[in-house]
């Protein structure tokens, strides 16, 4: 997974977010975690079969973030 933010906001990036998957949107499984740095965060990991993919924000910082774009390869 690859999050990108917008190029006019420098600081604007996960502190720190994690990957879930899930086939049913019930039971979910962390398959990736990562501390960001710029504006570019990659979350990978191993292959999986899931249908939902959730990314959580877990880091602080005092401003906010937003995601301008979310790709997800296979």
């Amino acid at each position: 997974i690859v999050l990108e933010t917008s190029s006019n906001a420098p600081n604007d990036y996960p502190r720190s977010c994690e990957a879930w998957v899930s086939a049913n949107a019930v039971n979910w499984t962390k398959v990736a975690t990562v501390t960001g740095n710029n504006q570019k965060t990659t979350l990978s990991f191993s292959n999986q079969t899931a249908r939902y993919v959730m990314v959580k924000q877990n880091g602080a910082a005092s401003n906010w973030w937003s995601v301008a774009e979310l790709n997800i390869y296979r």
